[in-house]
């Protein structure tokens, strides 16, 4: 019965993989975006794009976590599947720049890339078209690497020196689920790869859950920001959460405490709104203006 389930198991997933190569070349799959909001205002600085396979009535074919793994599984596919997410989401950027004009220059997307696209010939070359056809800025795109792989197994300075080639270019690199398999806190500080490290899910649980998870918490936090590292949280889901990751001097945060991932449209109504109820620090009467950050922004009431 065992070696029944199995290969039914296998066939299942044999077939999701053959639809899904098939809906990436029709043009099927479609991105969602969670916003990611600055610790301390709650505005939106910028947003996650997310894959998803939805039909014509916006209902999900497949959910990611029943195909992404079977795409992971072929390093071509996968390839293939990050290519398209970069170009759908440069073209979104450029989209959403021309529909709020007042969006802040230095609003970014991130995207999620793992270690085997990077070194793929062409890969970079693909980020930088891309960049270009859709006439955004590099510091506009964001890209978020999971170590689920070695570096060292697939080359770690073939990695780095691409890596650093992005960065020189304004590409930000961030180094996603800090915390969690090869994607450690020390691999981030001693790597000098990164601009931002982006705690894992679990980091809010066991945050709130014990004193002794709010220590580690704040070590890590003061460990990550000696290494001049961004931080960004996500799993955010609840206000306590918020204003104790806050406290602990975390720069973004991110969660369905702010906003699910979205379809791009809203992304565009979210941002147009929160723009135009926020004005600069410098021209509100009864703001105080904060030295540190001469870009500080206050929602008004």
């Amino acid at each position: 019965m065992v070696q029944n389930l199995e290969a039914e198991i296998m066939k299942k997933n044999k077939q999701i993989r053959s639809k899904y190569e098939q809906a990436l070349e029709s043009g099927e799959l479609s991105l969602h975006y969670q916003p990611i909001v600055d610790a301390e205002t709650h505005i939106t600085i910028g947003a996650e794009a997310l894959l998803r396979w939805l039909d014509d009535d916006q209902k999900a074919v497949f959910y990611p976590d029943q195909f992404i793994p079977l795409v992971e599984e072929d390093l071509s596919l996968m390839l293939e599947t990050t290519k398209f997410v970069v170009q759908r989401a440069c073209a979104d950027i450029a989209d959403l720049q021309e529909r709020v004009p007042n969006l802040a220059q230095d609003f970014r997307v991130n995207v999620n890339i793992s270690p085997s696209d990077i070194v793929q010939q062409g890969f970079v070359k693909h980020i930088q078209k891309q960049l270009s056809e859709s006439a955004i800025s590099p510091e506009n795109l964001g890209l978020e690497i999971t170590e689920r792989q070695s570096l060292v197994a697939l080359g770690l300075e073939t990695i780095k020196a691409k890596i650093i080639r992005c960065r020189e270019q304004g590409i930000h690199i961030s180094m996603d689920d800090v915390g969690t398999g090869h994607s450690t806190v020390n691999s981030y500080t001693d790597s000098g790869m990164y601009d931002t490290a982006k705690l894992d899910k679990l980091f809010p649980d066991k945050t709130i859950s014990s004193k002794l998870g709010t220590v580690y918490t704040e070590a890590v936090v003061k460990k990550l920001h000696e290494a001049c590292a961004s931080i960004l949280v996500e799993g955010i889901e609840t206000q306590e959460q918020a204003e104790t990751f806050r406290d602990l001097g975390v720069d973004k945060l991110q969660g369905y405490y702010f906003a699910k991932p979205m379809p791009f449209n809203e992304l565009v109504n979210r941002v147009a709104t929160e723009q135009s109820n926020v004005i600069p620090v410098s021209s509100a009467p009864c703001a105080t203006r904060n030295a540190s950050n001469q870009q500080a922004l206050a929602l008004t009431s």
